[in-house]
C-alpha cells in the first residue's frame, strides 16, 4: 500500500465488555462520575488538613504526592527533619513517625520518588501508575467511609472541544472563591484554570492514535512501543498543557505533578486507555511476551492504615485481582499508518556536533535546506516518519510541534502541514548529568502524501514550541525524515 492509499483507512482496537467484578470507574461528566468527584473533593480536603493528617502520615496529601516524586519543597535534609520530627512526642508517637519516615525514604521499603520516569524506556510506567492509583483509591474509600471508584477524565471523548477543557469541578468557585474548592489548584496554566471561558487543549494533546497503532507494548525501537507512545500522547502532552509557569509548574513536571488533584483523574484515563489496549487481540497476544518478567518486580506503597503495602508488578496485568473496572472500554479508532517499521530510507537528516537549540518566544529549528523528495519512489512507501533525538536539562514548560513545510516559492495558502507533537515531561527526573534524552517517532505519512499530491519536490522539517513560550531550552541532537 502506497502513501496515497493511507488516507481514510481506520482500524478499531479494544473491546467494550467489562471482565471483572467490583467497583466501576466512571467518566467525570457522568452522573456516577460526578458523585465520585464529590467524595474525592471531601477526601482531598481531609488529606490536606495537617491537623488530622500530619505530613509524615502516609495518608496525607503531600505524602501521597511524594510517592510519585518528591516535591522540591520537601527535597532537602532540612525539610525531612521538619516533616519527620519527633521533638516533644511520646515514645509511641515518635515510633510511628520514624516508621513513616522509613516508609518514605527507608533503604528497604522506600515509597517516595518511585514512579518510573527515570530513563528513556520507563519500562513499568503503566504498571506502576496502575498500582499507585489503586492504593490511592483504597485510601480515599477509607477516609470517606464509602465505596469509592476514582473517576477518569476522558479529554478525547467524542472529539469534542468541551471535553478538552478542565472539568468545571476543578476550577469552580465555592462561596465565591476558587481557593475554597479543594479540587482547584493555583499552579496551573492560567488559561486552563479559568472558571469561565477556560482554555481547551489542542486535539493533538489528547490523541492516543499513535499508541494504538503500535505492534506491541515494548518494541526493539522503543519509540514505537505502546508504552512509550501513550507516555508521550496523551499522557505527557496533557501534563504539560495543564502545568503552570514559575518554579512550581504543578502538572508540568514529575516532582510537582502529584499535588494537583487533576493528576489522579488524568492518570485514571491513561490507565483506562491501557486497559482498552490490553483487551484487544493485539494486546492479549503481546502480553505473553513480558508477563513472566513482570512477576520479578515489586513496588512499595501505603495501605489505608498508613502501613507498607508491597505489590508485584504482575498484579497490574489482572484487573479482576484488583476488583475494579471501567464503564467504557470501547475500541479506539485510529487512522492506519503511524506504526512505521524501523530501518526505512532516510531522505532528510540533520546531525550536528553543535545541536540546534530551541528556546524562548518564537524559537524554532529546521533542516537548513529543503530536501528534494522527487527523486525517491514514494508510490511503494507504506509510511513516513519524522524521527527525533531531543535533549533537555530542565523544564521547557511547553509541548513542541513538528511540521513539514512547503518550499518558499510554493503558491499555496497553507505553508506547512503539522506532523505531530511531542513533550519532554520527565526531563527533571531522568538520571543523566548531560541532560535527559528523549526519542520520538512521529507519523508523517499523510503530511508527506499531501505534499506529493501538490506536485512539490521539496520539503523542510520544522520544530517549534506549541505556544512559543518556553522557559528552558531543548536541543535537537538528531532529526530524520524517513520513508518506510
Amino acid at each position: 500500500m502506497g502513501l496515497a492509499a493511507l488516507a481514510g483507512l481506520s482500524t478499531g482496537v479494544g473491546g467494550g465488555v467489562r471482565a471483572s467484578e467490583g467497583r466501576v470507574r466512571h467518566e467525570v461528566g457522568s452522573p456516577e462520575g460526578k458523585a465520585m468527584l464529590e467524595l474525592y473533593r471531601e477526601a482531598v480536603k481531609l488529606m490536606r488538613d495537617e491537623a488530622k493528617f500530619p505530613r509524615h502520615d502516609p495518608r496525607s496529601w503531600k505524602f501521597q504526592a511524594n510517592i510519585h516524586w518528591v516535591h522540591p519543597d520537601d527535597d532537602s535534609e532540612e525539610a525531612l527533619q521538619a516533616i519527620f520530627s519527633t521533638t516533644g512526642l511520646s515514645p509511641d508517637e515518635a515510633e510511628k513517625v520514624l516508621r513513616h519516615r522509613a516508609l518514605a525514604i527507608g533503604a528497604t521499603s522506600r515509597t517516595w520518588s518511585t514512579c518510573q520516569h527515570v530513563d528513556a524506556v520507563e519500562y513499568y510506567f503503566l504498571g506502576w501508575h496502575r498500582l499507585y492509583l489503586w492504593h490511592f483509591e483504597q485510601i480515599v474509600s477509607s477516609l470517606v467511609g464509602q465505596d469509592f471508584a476514582l473517576p477518569y477524565w476522558d479529554y478525547g471523548k467524542n472529539g469534542s472541544s468541551e471535553h478538552r477543557a478542565l472539568p468545571i469541578e476543578f476550577r469552580e468557585s465555592i462561596g465565591g472563591s476558587q481557593a475554597a474548592n479543594p479540587l482547584w489548584y493555583e499552579h496551573r496554566n492560567p488559561e486552563m484554570n479559568k472558571e469561565n471561558g477556560a482554555g481547551e487543549m489542542d486535539p493533538a494533546d489528547v490523541s492516543p492514535s499513535a499508541a494504538f497503532q503500535s505492534a506491541g507494548l515494548y518494541l526493539p525501537d522503543t519509540r514505537k512501543g505502546f508504552n512509550s507512545l501513550l507516555n508521550t500522547s496523551p499522557h505527557g502532552n496533557v501534563h504539560v498543557a495543564i502545568g503552570g509557569p514559575g518554579e512550581d509548574p504543578g502538572m508540568g513536571t514529575v516532582p510537582t505533578a502529584g499535588r494537583d488533584p487533576v493528576f489522579w483523574v488524568h492518570h485514571c484515563n491513561i490507565d483506562r486507555l491501557w486497559e482498552i489496549w490490553r483487551r484487544s487481540e493485539k494486546g492479549k497476544a503481546d502480553e505473553t511476551t513480558f508477563r513472566d518478567e513482570w512477576k520479578g518486580a515489586t513496588f512499595a506503597f501505603s495501605d489505608p492504615m498508613g502501613e507498607l503495602s508491597e505489590m508485584e508488578a504482575a498484579r497490574a496485568l489482572d484487573l479482576s485481582s484488583l476488583s475494579y473496572d471501567y464503564d467504557d472500554l470501547a475500541a479506539v479508532v485510529t487512522p492506519v499508518g503511524a506504526a512505521a517499521a524501523s530501518g526505512g530510507k532516510i531522505i532528510a537528516h540533520l546531525a550536528s556536533s553543535v545541536p540546534m537549540e530551541i528556546v524562548g518566544r518564537g524559537g524554532a529549528a529546521s533542516l537548513e535546506k529543503s530536501t528534494a523528495i522527487g527523486g525517491f519512489d514514494t508510490s511503494q512507501a507504506k509510511a513516513a516518519s519524522v524521527e527525533l533525538e531531543v535533549r533537555a536539562r530542565g523544564n521547557p514548560g511547553d509541548r513542541f510541534d513538528v511540521y513539514l513545510a512547503f518550499p518558499k516559492q510554493a503558491q499555496f495558502k497553507e505553508k506547512e502541514v503539522r506532523v505531530g507533537r511531542f513533550n519532554v515531561f520527565g526531563a527533571t527526573t531522568k538520571r543523566d548529568p548531560g541532560g535527559a534524552t528523549f526519542f520520538f517517532s512521529l507519523d508523517a505519512s499523510n503530511a508527506l502524501k499531501d505534499i506529493i499530491e501538490r506536485g512539490l519536490d521539496g520539503v523542510t522539517v520544522r520544530v517549534s514550541p506549541a505556544t512559543k513560550q518556553t522557559s528552558s531550552p531543548i536541543y535537537l541532537d538528531d532529526l530524520k525524515l524517513v520513508l518506510n
